[in-house]
């Protein structure tokens, strides 16, 4: 079906278009290429962890609520290290930088020691000494802004929500090397970790296309040794890759952390589909001295798989567009417009390239694939697979359980920290700060009352503190804060630094104080950090080390635990956080990814099935890219990896470049197997045909995508790694695992069956039952039915059975015979008459079956063939089943049904009227005959006369064999009616005359016609010599005697017979004296 659609396409024409006028057509494209490269510059880069978050979800909606209220989580924690943090020296510095990010546009607030110092000392009288020996009591500074030995202290930046936070991110970095401290400091947090990501991503899609481009470069020289086939296929691909860069930029998408890697897969799948093109253009230079017909037979060949295999690989990645996940999403979208580039670049500008270099490439040396794949090593490879068929799925079967278990040991896991490798500085300032001070990763708890000014009550503070203390033994929690913690720094500040007084207020009336004087010391923006505008909702914020999916899950438990054991509480707590959202987000992965390897798994048993229409070749064509993806994944889980962001990309992607090879192998076993008609002989063509470019393109992705491993990317290079294992084993499946199991299916239908016996004829005109269907009618129609092999000599059925089925012939000749006696032994050695002889398309039966009657003939196979048969069952499961097809095969059987009538009254017809001895008109007939002719004769004037041929024997005695009379009679019919005109009438009288009416004959036509006769009987024709016997011819003009009313005509011809005999026709003297 789809081979057709793809087919209507007028491929050969398109090819003289384009080889016709290379020249032109590489200019059209260059320019196009020339307009999408300019527009590459303006590329930019918007990678975010945020990214990776599930937009859809509830909790991000609760996140997105709790930046409304409390303001932005956007926090970079500067870390400065020194001796001593109370040193004028380190601390003129805090203070120096404290102002210089102030001043940075996104900073909301700066939260230092320094400020602290102003806040409390506004006229900086206090030495260091003191300032040290009065904070050192405050909790909220430690580990916050004083590590616990005073040697490292932190600035922490809040960011303005909707900050541009890489603007903000460089700014704090180039006053962080302003003050030459850049070797004693660094920055952490959300935002230092997003702008990594971007740098990280820009310098990967810099070098790693590069780097790809110069690997594939590598591998293409050793298989060809030609730097022009290198040129030609690596420019073809470039240019494939610059139009989806360029159509990003024109649309205005800005590359994310995964986009980066779509000129890779670009690369390395453009580099298969010129490769199994050129393979096949590379076996035809060598007999090939024309290039059209050359490039036409492999462009017939290589389009629909090469088609069929886009669409398998498109469906792989856009089955990625059912995750939640933007980032995936937009990956998704590009690298399909990708492959769809590729196929553009393929069936255009590829093309041209061949047309230009045909000269140059007929002098190239042979390629060392071929060596690889000879007639030897290919016949050994067949033999193997089929031979040690057990023993290879044995094997298969025992390596897929072992990937299997690695399977169920794969986790999880969302980690943000993890996209960097270990020596990054992102990864190891992390791991400092919290060595030190607190972690960078912030994590919120809200709680929530029914009433208003619900916080500004001591038991609601004194109930924030016992919170604390929880979260404080939450593992992976370094720090809390809470308006409970401001509000005794307040309380201590305002009794003059008295240790008694840092402690929760003792009254509700000392609450509200404390937050008046809370707003005019620290500031409004720090309350409402901490608590709502109504007071009645307050948030706890925790800085912890946490950064996988699976800690902030456990800590949220742990958490959520402890509030619901707090049954008195009036509060509804809450966790939230964007490490909340990322945690929920990964759960969906493994959702998103089952259905989207379903979809792919889906789709590609949709292509092989349209393909093929048969559902077992596509069960097997998923069997064997299975494989790969049991490899990938079992590595994933014997290796310790987790399904993460860039994990999740693998199956899908896998699965739509590893069916490419399958498609291409199913396509040339199909051709291979309709030519042979035998599978081994058809699996060892197709592994000569399909084996190199099957190896050389696998070669091709797993070099593409080794590249992925040089990335600074964890999830890309793992990505990469992953692929490239799974690719190492598409071979695999392509080579061992499909011809085993297509050893034993066929992979043509009955509908094609049927086209190669009818010799590529419409199936529908050619067989009566089929007439009028469509395609999907048709194969309906054949699956239903079973296939009968008949041996020469064998009965398909006997005259007298019960008609049960009805049959198409297939191949093969039949006839039909209806026998005299009936019943037992008799039945097949009685007196046999054949009815008629069938052929291909011919339906047999369908009498019988329609009326349930028993068989009125008996039919042979002549020669050996194969029918289709229909029984009553499958009829009526047609008919419940696909009632419109039953509709339609009901209504040809009516017309098959109507035509053989038809036929029978024609042949009952004809039998009445004719002579069983001669096939001449009978008596009856005759005399009809004459009767018209005179009526015709007296209307019209016309000249009527009849000629009478009257047979003599000269024996005495009767014949030793009668039969020899009856031939000789026979001979005489035969001769006179080739010699009469065709307008004249010839039948048999009686046993010895015969007699034809001649219409419209004068005198002179009827010596004419005497001549004639004589010299076919005594000259151009030669009767049998055994038979003694003459002729006697007498041709009498009725002129007169048809006037009256009535005319004898029997009388009249009765009475010249009698009368006179005529001359003597046969034998003539010249002839009885020879």
């Amino acid at each position: 079906m789809l081979e057709r659609i793809i087919g209507s396409f007028s491929l050969n024409s398109w090819l003289n278009r384009i080889a016709g006028q290379p020249r032109t057509v590489l200019i059209v494209i260059l320019i196009f290429t020339g307009v999408m490269a300019a527009r590459i510059p303006w590329l930019d880069f918007s990678v975010s962890v945020r990214d990776l978050v599930v937009d859809s979800l509830p909790e991000r909606r609760q996140y997105d609520e709790f930046k409304a209220l409390f303001g932005s989580d956007e926090i970079i924690h500067v870390v400065l290290k020194g001796d001593n943090i109370f040193s004028p020296t380190f601390f003129n510095r805090l203070r120096t930088l404290s102002d210089a990010f102030e001043q940075i546009p996104g900073v909301q607030r700066v939260i230092s020691l320094p400020r602290i110092k102003s806040s409390v000392d506004p006229r900086d009288e206090w030495s260091l000494q003191r300032f040290a020996a009065l904070t050192a009591p405050v909790r909220i500074f430690q580990r916050y802004l004083i590590s616990p030995d005073r040697k490292v202290s932190g600035i922490t930046l809040v960011l303005d929500d909707g900050a541009y936070q890489e603007a903000v991110t460089l700014a704090v970095r180039a006053e962080l090397r302003s003050e030459r401290a850049h070797h004693l400091a660094y920055q952490i947090g959300m935002p230092p970790v997003c702008v990594a990501l971007a740098r990280y991503a820009q310098r990967d899609f810099i070098r790693l296309p590069l780097c790809t481009l110069a690997i594939i470069a590598i591998l293409l020289l050793a298989m060809f040794r030609s730097f022009l086939e290198m040129a030609m296929i690596l420019v073809s691909v470039a240019v494939a890759a610059v139009w989806t860069l360029g159509a990003m930029a024109w649309f205005g998408v800005s590359l994310n952390i995964l986009t980066v890697a779509v000129p890779i897969l670009q690369i390395a799948v453009g580099t298969a589909y010129c490769l199994y093109i050129y393979c096949i253009f590379r076996k035809h230079i060598a007999v090939s001295s024309e290039f059209i017909p050359a490039l036409e037979d492999t462009y017939s060949r290589t389009t629909f798989p090469t088609v069929i295999a886009v669409c398998t690989t498109i469906a792989g990645i856009a089955s990625l567009a059912v995750t939640p996940i933007e980032a995936v999403r937009e990956f998704s979208g590009f690298a399909c417009l990708g492959v769809l580039a590729l196929l553009v670049v393929v069936l255009t500008f590829f093309p041209c390239l061949l047309a230009l270099a045909w000269p140059m490439l007929r002098k190239r040396p042979p390629d060392t694939m071929s060596l690889l794949f000879s007639p030897d090593r290919v016949d050994r490879l067949t033999r193997l697979i089929v031979r040690r068929r057990k023993t290879l799925f044995g094997l298969l079967v025992l390596l897929s359980l072992f990937a299997v278990v690695g399977i169920m040991r794969i986790r999880v896991e969302t980690n943000p920290l993890a996209y960097f490798r270990g020596n990054t500085a992102v990864s190891m300032h992390f791991h400092d700060i919290y060595r030190h001070l607190s972690g960078s990763f912030p994590l919120d708890l809200v709680l929530g009352a029914d009433r208003e000014d619900y916080f500004l009550r001591r038991p609601a503070i004194e109930e924030l503190a016992e919170y604390q203390q929880f979260l404080a033994t939450v593992p992976g929690v370094d720090k809390t804060l809470s308006l409970a913690d401001y509000l005794m720094l307040v309380n201590y500040v305002t009794h003059r630094f008295d240790p008694d007084y840092y402690a929760l207020p003792g009254a509700d009336y000392e609450v509200g104080m404390l937050v008046n004087q809370f707003k005019s010391l620290l500031g409004r923006d720090i309350l409402r950090r901490y608590v709502s505008e109504d007071f009645a909702k307050a948030n706890i914020t925790m800085l912890t080390r946490l950064s996988t999916a699976r800690a902030f899950a456990d800590a949220e438990k742990r958490i959520m635990g402890f509030c619901r054991l707090r049954e008195k509480s009036e509060t509804i707590c809450r966790v939230t956080g964007f490490g909340m959202v990322m945690s929920l987000g990964s759960r969906h992965l493994v959702h998103g990814q089952v259905w989207s390897l379903a979809i792919t798994m889906g789709v590609v048993f949709a292509l092989i099935f349209g393909m093929f229409l048969s559902a077992r070749i596509g069960i097997i064509a998923l069997a064997a890219n299975l494989f790969p993806i049991l490899v990938g994944f079992g590595a994933m889980g014997w290796l310790g990896i987790d399904l993460s962001m860039g994990t999740c990309l693998v199956a899908s992607i896998v699965v739509g470049l590893a069916v490419d090879d399958t498609i291409h192998y199913l396509a040339c076993y199909k051709r291979a197997y309709t030519e042979q008609m035998d599978a081994v002989a058809a699996m060892g063509v197709t592994l000569g045909q399909v084996g190199r470019p099957m190896v050389a393109t696998s070669l091709a992705i797993c070099s593409g995508f080794s590249i992925l491993m040089l990335s600074n990317f964890t999830p890309t290079a793992v990505f990469g790694l992953l692929t490239m294992l799974a690719m190492v084993s598409a071979p695999v499946g392509g080579l061992l695992i499909l011809p085993a199991l297509l050893s034993r299916v066929s992979p043509i239908t009955l509908e094609e069956v049927f086209q190669i016996r009818i010799g590529g004829n419409r199936l529908q005109q050619a067989v009566p039952l089929l007439r009028g269907m469509t395609r999907m009618q048709v194969h309906r129609v054949l699956k239903t039915g079973e296939i009968l092999q008949i041996d020469a000599g064998s009965h398909l059925f006997d005259q007298g059975d019960v008609a049960d089925r009805l049959f198409v012939v297939i191949s093969g000749i039949f006839d039909a015979e209806m026998v005299e006696a009936h019943g037992g032994l008799e039945r097949r050695q009685g007196c046999r008459t054949r009815v008629n002889r069938l052929q291909l398309g011919d339906v047999i039966g369908e009498m019988g079956i329609m009326t349930s009657g028993h068989r009125c003939v008996s039919v042979i196979s002549v020669v050996a063939g194969e029918v289709l048969a229909l029984s009553q069952a499958h009829l009526d499961r047609l008919r419940r089943v696909y009632p419109r097809t039953a509709g339609r095969l009901y209504a040809n059987l009516s017309s098959i049904l109507t035509e053989k009538l038809i036929q029978a009254d024609q042949c009952l017809s004809r039998s009445c009227r004719l002579d069983e001895d001669t096939g001449l008109l009978n008596r009856e007939a005759l005399l009809e005959c004459v009767d018209r002719e005179i009526q015709r004769s007296r209307r019209f004037g016309d000249p009527l006369a009849f000629c009478l041929l009257k047979i003599q024997n000269h024996h005495a005695g009767p014949l030793e064999n009668p039969l020899d009379e009856e031939r000789f009679l026979r001979q005489v019919a035969r001769i006179a009616a080739i010699s009469f005109r065709k307008i004249d009438r010839l039948g048999r009288f009686d046993s010895s005359t015969l007699v034809a009416v001649l219409s419209r004959t004068t005198e002179e036509s009827s010596r004419v016609i005497h001549r004639r006769l004589k010299a076919a009987f005594n000259h151009r024709y030669r009767l049998d010599k055994k038979i003694e016997a003459s002729i006697w011819c007498r041709i009498m003009g009725l002129d007169g005697q048809v006037a009256g009313s009535t005319f004898d005509a029997a009388g009249v011809i009765q009475g010249a017979i009698v009368q006179d005999s005529g001359r003597l026709l046969y034998p003539s003297p010249l002839t009885a004296a020879e």
